[in-house]
């Protein structure tokens, strides 16, 4: 199985470090696969406060169909390919050199731990960081 890994806010992955601290990140994350690929969606909870915002806008930049139900508190994809593994919320601290993956999506569920210490690790930037999943 392949995973692409894309940070939105391209901060974690070597984006301008002018534009936003970097002693300590926060954020939400999605996991999501389509066919034999699994996408791990990271982004700020500016950019996207919402882990169906996350799917909206990777939807959106592929042209995959999908709405809101009523409340809009989840984004509904109408590709059977793609499915939603679940999500949950990041820390990363720069100075101690730590990756904190943590909680759940209200819309999506937990996410999906299995191997995902690895996955992140492979993340440009965060070589030689502690990887903490709870």
């Amino acid at each position: 199985m392949k995973t692409v890994i894309i940070d939105y806010d391209r901060v974690i992955s070597g984006g301008n470090p002018a534009a936003r601290p970097l002693v300590h990140l926060t954020g939400k994350f999605l996991q999501i696969m389509i066919d034999d690929t699994e996408f791990l969606l990271l982004s700020s909870c500016e950019l996207t406060p919402y882990h169906s915002d996350i799917l909206e806008r990777f939807c959106g930049e592929r042209d995959i169909k999908g709405s809101y139900d009523g409340d809009r508190k989840r984004f509904n994809v109408e590709e059977p390919s793609l499915k939603v593994k679940g999500g949950g919320k990041f820390d990363i601290d720069t100075v101690n050199k730590c990756v904190r993956l943590y909680d759940d999506s209200m819309a999506y569920g937990k996410f999906d731990a299995e191997g995902l210490k690895d996955k992140v690790l492979r993340m440009k930037g965060l070589a030689g960081y502690a990887v903490v999943i709870e």
